[in-house]
Parts: C-alpha cells; sequence; structure tokens
C-alpha cells in the first residue's frame, strides 16, 4: 500500500474517532439537561454543582440518585433505570475509544488498541467501522436520554 492511502486511511480513522467522541459529547449534553430538569429551576446551582464534578461516574451517580427520587412516572423510572445501565456499559466504549494508541491491525492498516500496556499482548483492536459503529450507539443513547426527559 502507498504512503498516499495509509494516509488516506489514518486520515478516516482519526476521523471516525472524531465524530465519535462527538456524538458521546451530545450524550453527555443530554445528561446535564437532564440533571437540570430533575434538578429544578435552579440553573444557576445545577451548574455550579454539576460542573463541580468531575468524574463520570460520580456525576451519574448523582444524576442516578436524584432521578429515582424526582421522578413521579413509574414508567419514567423504569426508562430511567434502563437508559442508566445502557449508558454505563456504553461509557465503557467511549473509553476505549478515548484512550486508545493507534496501532497497526492484524492485516496492517491502522486500528485503536484500546488501554494499551507495552508488556501485554492487545486484547483486541477496534477498526475504523467498529469505532463508527460505537458512534452510532451513543447516536442512538443521546435519542433515548432527549426522551425520558421529564415534562
Amino acid at each position: 500500500m502507498s504512503d498516499t492511502n495509509d494516509d488516506y486511511d489514518q486520515a478516516l480513522l482519526f476521523a471516525s474517532i472524531g465524530h465519535c467522541i462527538m456524538q458521546w459529547a451530545f450524550v453527555e449534553l443530554q445528561l446535564i439537561l437532564l440533571f437540570h430538569k430533575i434538578y429544578g429551576s435552579d440553573r444557576e446551582a445545577a451548574d455550579l454543582f454539576w460542573g463541580r464534578i468531575r468524574s463520570f461516574d460520580a456525576k451519574m451517580l448523582i444524576l442516578n440518585d436524584l432521578a429515582k427520587h424526582r421522578l413521579e412516572n413509574d414508567d419514567q423510572k423504569r426508562d430511567w433505570i434502563l437508559l442508566h445501565g445502557h449508558t454505563m456499559t456504553l461509557y465503557s466504549k467511549r473509553n476505549q475509544v478515548a484512550h486508545s494508541t493507534l496501532v497497526h491491525g492484524s492485516d496492517g492498516s491502522d486500528a485503536l488498541e484500546p488501554f494499551a500496556v507495552p508488556t501485554r499482548p492487545a486484547p483486541f483492536t477496534l477498526s475504523g467501522a467498529a469505532v463508527d459503529a460505537y458512534a452510532e450507539e451513543f447516536q442512538e443513547l443521546k435519542r433515548g436520554h432527549i426522551m425520558v426527559q421529564p415534562e
């Protein structure tokens, strides 16, 4: 394969990574909007509180507790519980993309190796197509968060 093709393939992979991370950013935007709605009318206090928490796990723990406490409708609570679990599952996929090292896959093409450790063989690599599939999952998750928003 020529250097031009390699550069093009690498650019496609980088575009897939950027698209995937942006889709996750939209998920996080929906989470803060949900937090605002459930927290109450004081958006400034909600922003101060949410913005101080750095860990995604901690944000989700607080949002989960708040949702269980404040959502009045049993269907909304059930939907939230399912959505919360799915969000945490996909968060691990987000981390695979965000914390990867660029490597050459088994077929010689560029791929991502999540959580690369030089002293161990990689458990798996992610191709550009796999990263694109993650982005699609994140986009669907975003839609789920929009649907669970209380009135």
